[in-house]
């Protein structure tokens, strides 16, 4: 993050069609943080923003990992993955029954639960069930990993039948991953996994990066055929994204290594 951080402000004044316009140096400190700009704004007063539309997923994570570890730290890890998700069904609820009722405890639990995210815990619960599975090999953690995928799925998006089958079809698939040898074998495909390697920073500097780019360079050379934009600007992503991965990120964390070994 703290690479890629430095990249996208470094580089944003030569991309003149950034979708989220000039950066503000005070957006910084969300994305470096992991910490969701809503927080700053909160407890500052002051408008804060993301570097990266991208980066909200980010925020989700990190308010995961913290109510995961405090439920961890008092449950076992059969009983978290429960609990992670009855915390996603009293979000639902509460998001549904706030539209019905005007009722302030159901609006207290309605506006934390959107706050902490919890909306989306029912993806993690999917996940720490499969693992569960990954780990046993008892069917009944992959059993309740799919089936919390599906109910997410359907929960989420009921009211978006498009969004709610491309989400069934992102679950089913993955939770296939975990028995099926013919999709494992597709999925070490050389391809697929330079994309892998490559995917974290990838996902941090493409959006205003790439779409730059391309309309900058389809201004440029109005000539050129239209697919021609899209190709060039996402091959420069791609190979920013590999030399973050290969090269600067190992460079960066083995000097920091260095450092804590020496001071502690």
């Amino acid at each position: 993050m703290l690479i890629c951080t430095l990249i996208i402000v470094l580089s944003a004044n030569l991309f003149s069609s950034r979708p989220i316009g000039e950066i503000e140096f005070k957006n910084i400190i969300p994305g470096l943080t992991f910490i969701d700009p809503y927080w700053f704004e909160k407890i500052s007063g002051i408008p804060f923003s993301s570097l990266e539309g991208a980066f909200w997923s980010l925020y989700v994570e990190f308010k995961f990992y913290l109510i995961a570890a405090f439920l961890y730290y008092i449950l076992n890890e059969k009983k978290l993955t429960f609990s992670l998700f009855g915390l996603f069904l009293i979000a639902v609820s509460a998001n549904q029954l706030n539209q019905t009722y005007n009722n302030s405890i159901i609006y207290s639990i309605h506006s934390i639960s959107t706050h902490l995210s919890l909306g989306f815990f029912g993806w993690f619960a999917s996940g720490a069930s499969l693992y569960l599975f990954y780990k046993s090999k008892q069917m009944k953690w992959f059993i309740c990993g799919f089936s919390m995928a599906m109910i997410s799925s359907f929960l989420l998006y009921r009211d978006n039948y498009h969004t709610m089958v491309f989400a069934f079809a992102i679950s089913f698939f993955f939770t296939l991953t975990f028995i099926s040898p013919v999709i494992q074998k597709t999925l070490q495909n050389r391809v697929l996994m330079f994309v892998g390697f490559i995917s974290y920073p990838l996902y941090l500097i493409h959006e205003n990066m790439m779409i730059s780019m391309v309309i900058d360079l389809s201004n440029l050379l109005p000539s050129i055929p239209l697919i021609m934009p899209p190709i060039m600007a996402i091959s420069f992503v791609l190979l920013i994204s590999y030399i973050i991965s290969k090269y600067l990120e190992n460079h960066i964390k083995n000097i920091c290594k260095r450092l804590m070994d020496k001071h502690l």
